[in-house]
C-alpha cells in the first residue's frame, strides 16, 4: 500500500512539474485600418471608434521558377515581393552561348546551300 502512496505521490510531481507558467507571445506589429488616423496607438483613436488589428500578411501563392536553357543570369528585373503579371521579363540570362550557336547554325546552313549549288553545277 505504501508503494501506491509513493507512487502516485512521484507520478504527482511529475505531472506538476511539467505544467510551468505560458511566456507572453511576442506581439504582431498592429495596422490601423483608419487612413485619416495620424497615430494608431492613440487613446482618441481607438475611443473614437476606429478600429486596431494585428496581421500576418501571406502571398496568395508562389511560383518556383526555371530557365528552358542553361546560363548565367545577367540581370533581375524585380524584387523580393514584388508583384508580376504574365509575359513580364523577371529575369534575363547571358545569351553569348546561345548567340554563338545561332551563329555556328547559320554558317552551316550557307555551308549546304553553297554545296548544293556546286553539286548541281558538276551534275550529280
Amino acid at each position: 500500500m505504501k508503494k501506491n502512496y509513493l507512487l502516485l505521490i512521484v507520478i504527482s510531481a511529475l505531472l506538476l512539474s511539467a505544467c510551468e507558467q505560458a511566456t507572453a507571445a511576442e506581439p504582431i506589429p498592429t495596422v490601423a485600418l483608419d487612413a485619416n488616423a495620424s497615430d494608431s496607438d492613440s487613446p482618441a483613436f481607438v475611443s473614437s471608434g476606429g478600429v486596431i488589428a494585428s496581421a500576418e500578411v501571406r502571398p496568395v501563392g508562389t511560383v518556383d521558377l526555371s530557365f528552358s536553357q542553361l546560363g548565367k543570369v545577367t540581370s533581375v528585373e524585380v524584387e523580393v515581393g514584388d508583384t508580376v503579371v504574365a509575359g513580364q521579363t523577371i529575369a534575363t540570362l547571358d545569351t553569348t552561348i546561345i548567340e554563338a550557336r545561332i551563329a555556328e547554325a547559320e554558317a552551316r546552313v550557307v555551308s549546304a546551300e553553297t554545296q548544293v549549288r556546286y553539286l548541281k553545277r558538276v551534275g550529280v
